[in-house]
């Protein structure tokens, strides 16, 4: 028992030693490149459900949602180490390109199961009863940049934590187009089309906490010191944002530039709740004067009311707006370098 206490204890201290000797975070500058691949969920995404019968408006059965799918996105860092290695700043920016989702679902005419448009304006409820085709198209788009000083807590030859303070900018543009169709000779109308904007961009302090724990399993490839760690990060924000353009635009008939309904909403603004969670696994090689990682993990986050859209439920001119949440999830992997 003693040998193997010994044996144990003299990998763990060795191990240790090339693990801190490896890590990033000692050295004066860091740049990193990640890929995300990112599920965006949107909290209100439905636009038709079926009815019961051609001349009753009364729903039975399945809505139809417009989920987006998987989609790429991207971050660069930078990251500054200070000379006394207690704390840094980096600077990062996450972007999702502008995507296009779509969705489709037709009925035939005079079948039990004809659809029923979810959004649209009172006026037009009554040929509402008879569309045969409904479509959805979203647009979206998000970008952010964070600014976070860094200041490391526990240091040791394994755990190392680390307490980020700093601000967050966020950008969301979002459109969604719908339309309804109907090739049934009673309904009143055989067209519909609305569409749904708003842009919103906030800024506010940010928060976040990162843990860095080196597992005892370090070695050497091809005689080059490695080191294999688990990262964790959190991180939260509060931002003061500001709505702007959220329209809602709606015709009839398919008439070109006939508008039945334009409005639009004033500026506004609002405090919006973010949070983050991501969990990875690094590993990283050394030469000798750069060294160089690789991280793969998953990460999670939110944002709270970031999209807008004006609804009519009831006879003009009563209306709301309707705020929907946005989450991302997914798997990313980072390669990155420090010199």
């Amino acid at each position: 028992m003693r040998l193997v206490r010994f044996v144990w204890v003299f990998f763990f201290s060795i191990s240790s030693t090339v693990c801190a000797s490896v890590a990033p975070e000692n050295e004066r500058w860091h740049i990193q490149g990640e890929y995300l691949y990112l599920l965006p969920s949107i909290s209100q995404t439905a636009y038709a459900i079926q009815k019961v019968a051609p001349f009753l408006p009364i729903p039975a059965g399945e809505r139809f949602t417009n989920d987006p799918d998987f989609q790429s996105a991207y971050r660069i860092e930078g990251i500054y180490n200070f000379c006394n290695c207690w704390s840094d700043f980096r600077f990062q920016w996450t972007h999702l390109p502008k995507f296009h989702q779509t969705d489709s679902v037709a009925r035939s005419a005079g079948a039990r199961g004809l659809l029923m448009a979810i959004q649209g304006y009172p006026l037009s409820q009554i040929g509402a009863f008879f569309f045969t085709n409904a479509s959805s198209k979203i647009s979206f788009e998000y970008h952010a940049v964070d600014a976070l000083a860094g200041f490391y807590g526990i240091q040791n030859r394994t755990f190392r934590t680390l307490l980020q303070l700093g601000l967050q900018y966020a950008n969301f543009c979002f459109e969604e187009d719908l339309t309804y169709t109907s090739t049934d000779p009673v309904s009143f109308l055989s067209l519909v089309h609305l569409k749904n904007s708003s842009d919103l961009w906030g800024i506010g302090p940010e928060l976040g906490f990162k843990v860095d724990y080196g597992i005892p399993y370090c070695q050497t490839l091809f005689h080059i010191p490695s080191a294999l760690s688990l990262v964790a990060k959190a991180r939260g924000a509060l931002l003061v944002s500001h709505y702007n353009n959220v329209r809602f635009d709606y015709d009839t008939l398919g008439t070109p530039g006939l508008q039945l309904v334009n409005v639009k909403n004033p500026s506004r603004w609002d405090v919006i709740p973010f949070w983050d969670i991501r969990i990875g696994l690094n590993y990283a090689l050394t030469f000798e004067c750069l060294c160089t990682h690789l991280e793969v993990g998953y990460e999670m986050f939110s944002y709270r009311n970031v999209i807008s859209r004006i609804q009519f439920p009831f006879i003009t001119p009563l209306n709301f707006t309707l705020e929907s949440n946005v989450s991302f999830q997914g798997p990313y992997a980072a390669l990155g370098c420090s010199f």
